[in-house]
């Protein structure tokens, strides 16, 4: 996050600075630039398709109105091999109002979008064809994703790709809705317009995680507790 300016994605190669290998840790990486960085008070979330090797961000400026689209990068020319498109101006995404964080499910194409809406109203998911819409192939970019509602302040999403569920941390009313993806992703959206099922957790619930050994869901939650969620069963 930078203090004025647009906010910056540095790109490091990951094979010469590891657990194994140390020799590329001082490298000078990439930039990519997104958005604005609101004077410092902003922050940015981002998720990658290994697919189509592209970058997907949304850029939350907390001192003004977040714009309400997800900007995408062409990987293939801003990566470990090849800086020559770090440079690149991202192609962005219409979604709901104020996204924040995002998550992509490999099995189904699918980017979930959780749309905070600045907590005052009921929060929605965005839901992206990634197939359609990357660095290769921009045809369905410009559609608008279709959406669904969830609780108040979504903030945080998870995807369980194995049970084809799908997690967003409410921050406003202490819950976690619980989507089915099997009719609400990239190719079904007969699903998307029912009010997803919410499990209660701790107050202000904010980032998720999955462990999918376990079968567990593991919330941080704004009161500093961690609250678990099995995912089966």
């Amino acid at each position: 996050i930078t203090s004025s300016g647009p906010n910056l994605i540095s790109v490091f190669n990951g094979a010469t600075c590891d657990a194994a290998t140390a020799t590329g840790c001082g490298q000078s990486p990439g930039a990519l630039h997104v958005g604005d960085s609101g004077g410092g008070v902003s922050d940015l979330s981002i998720a990658i398709s290994q697919q189509t090797n592209t970058l997907y961000a949304t850029n939350v400026v907390y001192a003004d109105q977040t714009a309400d689209v997800v900007y995408m990068f062409n990987g293939n020319t801003c990566d470990a091999a090849d800086t020559s498109g770090c440079g690149q101006a991202p192609a962005t995404i219409a979604v709901g109002a104020d996204p924040r964080e995002l998550a992509i499910d490999p099995a189904t194409d699918t980017m979930y979008v959780a749309n905070h809406a600045q907590g005052d109203s009921l929060g929605t998911v965005s839901v992206i064809d990634v197939a359609l819409c990357n660095a290769s192939n921009t045809s369905g970019c410009g559609q608008i994703p279709p959406t669904l509602a969830v609780g108040y302040g979504a903030i945080g999403v998870a995807v369980d790709a194995a049970a084809d569920t799908i997690y967003v941390s409410n921050l406003q009313d202490t819950s976690i809705s619980v989507i089915n993806g099997a009719t609400c992703d990239a190719g079904d959206h007969t699903g998307c317009g029912q009010r997803p099922r919410r499990v209660a957790v701790g107050r202000a619930p904010y980032d998720l995680a999955i462990d999918h050994i376990d079968g567990t869901a593991y919330i941080a939650n704004g009161d500093n507790t961690v609250s678990l969620i099995p995912l089966r069963g």
